[in-house]
């Protein structure tokens, strides 16, 4: 007899659970018994979707990534003009203030407060074990390609969504605080940006050297 396939539906408060201890304990210091108790569930119960942490840890990461598509995805299918709003979405589902981060996040995943704790116990795990690091590659992989193929500006879109990046490493290295004045300033700088136009490239301009050249050689000729 098959074995039966966990419903997506039993899984999604787990993984939902285990981000949340995630982010108040961080990734490598999660037990499956707390995640348990955070899910409600027993720990058999939670044994019988996800046989390991590591299995575990992989869901989570692959979870998230879907939440983030998701809300993205959302953003851009309301965004009537097509340059840029990749990175408006970027803005406005995962880079907002934190002091209002509850009331203007559209994804209740994506609003906890230990985001930034999440993220950063994130990048640990992820250098204990690269492998993790495959989901979030491949989403990421997937949102650059989607910007190429549907942005009519898409290198630049590239350049902020790189800036915005940046910006989110100079937070984890303490470089800057989610309430600096300079953190909005840049952030609203890289807004204005996705709707302004690129110049397009001057017209290169006729060389003359080559007729100028030929004109002098047939005066020689002549004479």
């Amino acid at each position: 007899m098959a074995k039966r396939k966990p419903e997506a539906s039993a899984r999604e408060p787990i993984l939902e659970a285990a981000i949340r201890v995630a982010s108040r304990d961080g990734l490598l210091s999660m037990t499956l018994d707390n995640v348990a108790r955070e899910a409600g569930v027993s720990k058999g119960g939670l044994i019988y979707h996800f046989a390991s942490k590591d299995e575990l840890v992989r869901s989570l990461i692959t979870h998230f990534a879907l939440h983030v598509e998701q809300t993205l995805n959302a953003k851009v299918a309301v965004d009537p003009q097509p340059n840029g709003r990749w990175v408006r979405a970027l803005l406005d589902s995962c880079v907002i203030p934190a002091e209002n981060a509850d009331a203007t996040m559209s994804n209740p995943l994506l609003a906890m407060s230990g985001m930034g704790k999440f993220h950063a116990s994130l990048l640990a795990a992820v250098a204990v074990n690269p492998t993790l690091l495959e989901p979030l590659r491949s989403f990421g992989k997937q949102m650059r390609d989607r910007i190429q193929a549907e942005d009519p500006q898409a290198l630049e879109q590239l350049l902020l969504w790189m800036a915005i990046d940046g910006l989110f490493v100079w937070g984890l290295f303490g470089l800057i605080s989610p309430t600096d004045p300079l953190r909005q300033e840049l952030l609203n700088r890289i807004r204005e940006k996705t709707f302004q136009p690129v110049d397009s490239p001057a017209p290169k301009k006729r060389s003359t050297k080559g007729p100028a050249k030929r004109s002098v050689a047939k005066k020689r000729g002549s004479q």
